[in-house]
């Protein structure tokens, strides 16, 4: 007890509190800077959810605040708050719903920016979390004590992933916040058997409930404690008294608060989600029917992992390994060095950590950490900030291993006092530790501010290796492509495609944009519009997915006008569409009207480059003209030849990368088309020749012939001569 009441005062002397002030300060600062800077991929559709949550409950129709399976209500309450704060006359006459494709026109139309009320929503967002978060720090000051805590909280203010994912309008910071909220003020509760305590445990449950569907594993999980401590309370008991009908007769009284804690969670669950209050079985089937489908359906598109793409959204031995790996590319040296020394003083019952108190709440916030990674493991569905809950209750426990070492070594120079000289390094000791802890925490946060996402761990290799495991990009960096062209004259006349194009792009950029279609084949009437257009963007997350795979191809041979680099890494490439278009058609092709087959007709042909080097790509421009409409698929070949006839390079695909495959043309369609022979850097001097054609999907090459006489399978566009420089 004397133990108990020293924590507990304190907690609650200047020194604490003090602390704690400190705390959210650092908490709150790389939080809110620079909310209005770029926008995720997610974050729109947040944003019109917020709309219509904000309009059912001004007009009365609580059965729409129902949304989302997620199921994000308290998102939409902070997306709802940045309504009243920026546009409170939104109300007056606002749609009865909208979808992510119209909500920006209906903002615009009203004349409000998308962007300054997402950053409406995002403030309140930040400001629950870091009033969440401080209310933790209280609790984990009762539990492990001020200097544990302040090391533990420090670390979790500067955790470059949590950090990124808790100022967005979205849901994973908010629902490890109060996950971890509810497991500190639970044990606080197991300590100390305070009512408040398990009333704050059981609030923090129900705002998680409320924010995502994982927060339900809070309910087993602090049944798991109570069958714990019943377990340790009879271990202490005669063994010949222990039995079946003891624990039982011990099980009852500590399920009791157990049931009050789940009626409490569940009486904030049902207060702040209205749709409960008038279509309970409704919004209830919509949360675990239809999250419980969503976890399990994989992904529509190939997920980019550890160097692969998983292209039926299903993992192999990869299912269980994915988070723990992300988690590594993810965390700090520093919190990995605290974790080791937490394992280290846990096992060798170190000073610090000899204590009964602190070594209950090691051992659970480490049960917390291990059954929510199984339990999220389960789901077919894998992205990295599905496992954020257990990132601050990992650094919590890596400033508990920094305390602990810390204070064995401040033991360890108070013992050594008659050594002067050991006693000093000792003192020095600490206080080297102390500043690489406090500045290679902050560190990857301020390197990387405000694009936390590009934090990777430079232990792995960092941002230079991370392409290769991860998969990389949700919007962050678009923003400065959408910027370069908004300092381009006449920027809102500007026609861009770009990926993540609604709100990650569109929000930003003043002129017309475009989302690049995300099938392989595109249309005539996609194509038309493509090429009509000014700017493309694509992004990294596309190129690692192969998403659009024959734009990539297409791109690849050209060289971008801008890239956006963020942390060592490129986020994001920039090419000009009508230098393309100025390619495609320039009047100076060299006329041939040599025909292939009896329904294609190639007009002319232009080879940009005659002399090259090794390495270089020679630019093929052809014309193609259809005087029927081919009645098959066709590829085109460009091949480069040495003068034995030898083939050293080649280029093959259908029309214009995939574009315009030839079952698609019409009768006197012209087709402009465009390769690029990418030269071998081992490639010897001399001429070669450059010869082009089409085939069939047997391989069989349409004959070509001019003004009725057979040329052969093939047609010469001349020579190139290639020299080494030297």
């Amino acid at each position: 007890m004397s133990g108990l009441r020293q924590i507990s005062a304190k907690t609650m002397n200047w020194h604490g509190l003090l602390v704690l002030l400190f705390l959210v300060v650092a908490i709150g600062t790389p939080r809110f800077l620079e909310l209005d800077r770029f926008v995720t991929a997610d974050e729109p559709l947040w944003l019109e959810r917020s709309a219509n949550f904000y309009c059912a409950l001004s007009e009365g129709r609580l059965a729409d605040t129902f949304q989302r399976e997620h199921p994000g209500v308290t998102t939409m309450w902070a997306g709802t708050l940045g309504f009243l704060q920026v546009a409170p006359g939104y109300r007056d006459g606002c749609p009865s719903t909208m979808g992510e494709s119209g909500h920006e026109v209906v903002f615009r139309d009203r004349g409000l920016s998308p962007m300054e009320l997402l950053t409406g929503g995002r403030v309140f967002v930040v400001l629950g979390i870091t009033l969440v978060l401080a209310l933790g720090a209280i609790y984990a000051q009762r539990l492990v004590g001020t200097w544990a805590t302040f090391l533990g909280f420090w670390l979790i203010a500067f955790d470059p992933f949590h950090v990124a994912h808790s100022r967005l309008l979205h849901l994973d910071g908010l629902l490890s916040s109060f996950m971890l909220l509810s497991v500190l003020a639970f044990l606080s509760y197991l300590r100390e058997h305070r009512s408040r305590d398990l009333a704050v445990s059981a609030v923090a449950a129900g705002l998680g409930w409320l924010t995502k569907s994982p927060a339900f594993f809070l309910a087993p999980f602090v049944g798991l404690l109570i069958l714990l401590r019943v377990w340790n309370g009879l271990r202490l008991e005669p063994p010949a008294v222990v039995g079946c009908r003891l624990f039982f007769k011990r099980l009852w009284p500590a399920i009791r608060p157990l049931v009050g804690w789940g009626v409490l969670a569940v009486g904030v669950f049902v207060a702040l989600w209205p749709a409960l209050w008038v279509a309970p079985s409704e919004a209830l089937s919509g949360v675990f029917n239809i999250a419980g489908e969503y976890a399990a359906e994989g992904h529509g598109n190939a997920l980019f992992f550890d160097g692969q793409l998983i292209s039926d959204g299903r993992l192999g031995i990869e299912f269980y390994y994915f988070y723990p790996l992300t988690y590594l590319w993810r965390a700090t040296p520093i919190t990995l060095l605290g974790l080791f020394f937490v394992t280290v003083s846990f096992f060798a019952r170190c000073h610090f950590l000899a204590e009964r108190g602190r070594r209950r709440v090691v051992m659970a916030l480490g049960l917390f950490v291990l059954l929510f990674t199984l339990f999220i493991s389960l789901g077919t569905k894998k992205f990295d900030r599905y496992l954020l809950p257990v990132y601050p209750a990992l650094d919590l426990l890596a400033g508990i291993g920094w305390a602990a070492v810390l204070d064995g070594m401040r033991t360890r120079a108070l013992s050594l006092q008659r050594s002067r000289v050991m006693s000093l390094f000792l003192s020095q000791g600490t206080t080297a530790l102390l500043t690489l802890l406090f500045v290679g925490q902050v560190l990857p946060v301020m390197t990387t501010y405000p694009y936390y996402f590009s934090y990777y761990n430079p232990l792995l290799g960092g941002s230079r290796k991370a392409p290769e495991v991860m998969q990389i990009g949700w919007g962050e960096g678009i923003d400065q492509a959408a910027r370069y062209l908004n300092a381009k004259p006449n920027a809102e006349r500007l026609s861009v495609y770009s990926w993540y194009e609604t709100g990650s792009f569109s929000y930003l950029f003043e002129g017309l944009s475009h989302q690049i279609p995300t099938q392989y084949e595109w249309d005539e009437t996609q194509v038309e519009r493509f090429f009509a257009a000014d700017y493309v963007v694509i992004y990294i997350h596309q190129w690692q997915r192969k998403m659009a795979e024959h734009l990539l191809d297409y791109l690849a041979l050209q060289t971008p006008e801008y890239s956006v680099r963020l942390n060592g890494l490129e986020y994001a490439h920039i090419y000009r569409l009508d230098s393309a278009r100025d390619f495609y058609e320039d009047p100076t092709y060299q006329r041939v009207d040599i025909r292939l087959g009896d329904a294609i007709l190639l007009e002319g042909y232009s080879v940009t480059e005659r002399q090259a080097v090794p390495g270089d790509i020679v630019h093929v421009a052809l014309s193609w003209h259809a005087e029927r409409a081919p009645e098959e698929s066709l590829k085109v070949f460009v091949h480069l030849l040495n003068a034995a006839g030898e083939l050293v390079t080649q280029s093959d695909a259908a029309p214009m990368n995939g574009f315009m495959p030839t079952e698609r043309w019409k009768p006197g369609q012209q087709i402009p088309d465009h390769y690029g022979l990418v030269l071998p850097v081992d490639l010897p001097e001399g001429a070669y020749h450059v010869q082009v054609g089409m085939y069939r999907p047997s391989a069989e090459r349409l004959p070509v012939t001019q003004n009725g006489v057979l040329l052969g399978d093939s047609i010469s566009l001349g020579e190139i001569v290639v020299t080494t420089g030297h």
